[in-house]
């Protein structure tokens, strides 16, 4: 496989945006004056190709700018491709219409959806809020939820979060110091310091973005690892995936391609990349390179899950032969409190937990061989569950139950008793099965016990969660 590696400086070397100057050249409109305040987003848009005014020599900044006409300018600014698109047929821009390529263009990388009624309305104004999405999503904004001062954002609401990134990336101040207003079209002038804006703050972001495109599918998803200090940040910009840059470092980025089907998203690709953050000049640079190793596995246990708190683990085959430690690590996780046992191998394997003190635990673990990495299932071994009657509520005088194998058998893989002050579930055979009981107090009262016993890498396991009548007609617990 040909190795694919990217590397960037700046945004706008990267996206392929135009680059707007800092101190553009004046445009010589006849109603913009210097003191305008929106007369250096209008020069630079104007300088770069992406705005005109009329033939009049007039810009007319006051004027509310159509739906059209913000196609054009975006589709600009963004350099998409409106050569190449897809109709998204909207029921009234016809193939012909001035501004077609612009709005299947926007449609076509995720900006714009239109209306519910299969419109764009190009001719219409568009809505300050209207404007917030688009920018929102073109370049992949995000609001990390610090207050908004605007008494007409509902909290919680889409717009919210639309217009709470573009007030914490500086694009907004609002109308007014506590008001926003949605519903107001944007004029010409308007737009032109929003977009100059958002043009300027990414200008000075170092990223890399992924296509869709560029990966021959219809949708991408990308994650990585990184918890804590972040080397990088992933946003999502349209249907665009944007890599920025945070710190020096190293890291590893998942990258998985989708097909878009009638019915569906179908897997089509997962690949791993090395990602490293440098340095040069004070600037942040970013590379990201194919990487084809494997990245080790793992799974997460509690204290509570194996029922002490684990000073070492041993890992064998199924056979008996005991592994060697460097193919797996035991890691505790303080702040989580939970325990990470990572494997670096393929395989089947039985885990034994210990304390020192005696105590010990079993668990089958199976590590499988992915695209990029090992997926790895566990199963602690539990041939026995024990459901107190506080828990329940009552004591049971009457048990029923079911169980779905989907035909494969129909002897029951547990039994259920009624002790001395619990409902105990034992493991009866071996076979993987879903199952329920209804316990019955003398009083009429019920209550469910939905579970699970099923087995990995030689190991039973018995899962299970109490529910009410109530939660049981709902299908939600």
């Amino acid at each position: 496989m040909t190795k694919k590696w990217w590397q960037a400086a700046a945004m706008a070397t990267v996206l392929g945006m135009t680059t707007l100057l800092a101190t553009p050249a004046e445009a010589s409109f006849s109603d913009v004056k210097t003191s305008n305040s929106h007369k250096v987003a209008i020069d630079a848009l104007t300088k770069a190709g992406v705005l005109r005014g009329f033939e009049d020599g007039t810009f007319r900044p006051s004027v509310t700018i159509t739906r059209g006409q913000v196609a054009k300018v975006l589709s600009g600014v963004l350099t998409l491709n409106t050569q190449n698109v897809e109709n998204p047929n909207f029921s009234d821009i016809p193939m012909g219409h001035a501004y077609y390529r612009e709005i299947a263009a926007l449609a076509n990388a995720g900006i714009i959806s239109g209306f519910t009624d299969g419109t764009y309305r190009p001719g219409g104004g568009l809505t300050r809020e209207q404007m917030a999405r688009m920018l929102v999503n073109a370049y992949g904004l995000t609001y990390n939820f610090s207050d908004l001062p605007f008494s007409d954002v509902v909290k919680n609401s889409e717009a919210h979060m639309l217009v709470g990134a573009l007030y914490e990336y500086g694009i907004t101040t609002g109308r007014t110091p506590t008001t926003f207003d949605l519903v107001s079209s944007v004029t010409r002038g308007q737009l032109a310091t929003f977009v100059y804006r958002t043009t300027q703050l990414m200008e000075d972001l170092v990223t890399l973005e992924l296509s869709p495109d560029a990966f021959y599918v219809d949708a991408l998803d990308a994650y990585t690892y990184e918890v804590e200090e972040p080397i990088i940040s992933l946003r999502q910009a349209g249907h665009r995936i944007i890599v920025e840059a945070l710190r020096p470092g190293k890291t590893t980025l998942f990258l998985d391609g989708y097909h878009e089907t009638e019915e569906y998203y179908e897997y089509a690709f997962s690949q791993k990349y090395a990602v490293t953050v440098g340095e040069r000049n004070g600037q942040l640079t970013i590379e990201m390179e194919e990487d084809d190793s494997l990245t080790p596995g793992s799974t997460i246990f509690s204290a509570d899950d194996i029922g002490f708190a684990p000073k070492q683990v041993t890992l064998q085959t199924l056979s008996g032969e005991l592994i060697d430690t460097s193919m797996y690590a035991l890691h505790y996780h303080v702040e989580e409190q939970v325990y990470e046992l990572m494997l670096f191998e393929a395989g089947e394997y039985i885990a034994t937990f210990t304390d020192g003190t005696g105590k010990s635990q079993r668990a089958g673990i199976i590590s499988e061989m992915g695209e990029t990495e090992l997926y790895v299932y566990d199963a602690l071994e539990r041939n026995t569950a024990s459901i107190t009657f506080s828990d329940l509520g009552f004591k049971p005088v009457k048990v029923e139950y079911e169980q779905f194998t989907g035909m494969l058998f129909k002897e029951p893989v547990v039994t259920g008793s009624i002790g001395t002050d619990a409902f105990i579930i034992r493991h009866a055979m071996v076979g993987d099965a879903m199952f329920s009981y209804k316990l019955t107090g003398a009083s009429g009262d019920v209550m469910y016990i939905q579970g699970a016993s099923y087995q990995t890498a030689g190991i039973t396991t018995i899962e299970y969660t109490v529910v009410t009548p109530e939660e049981m007609a709902s299908g939600i617990f």
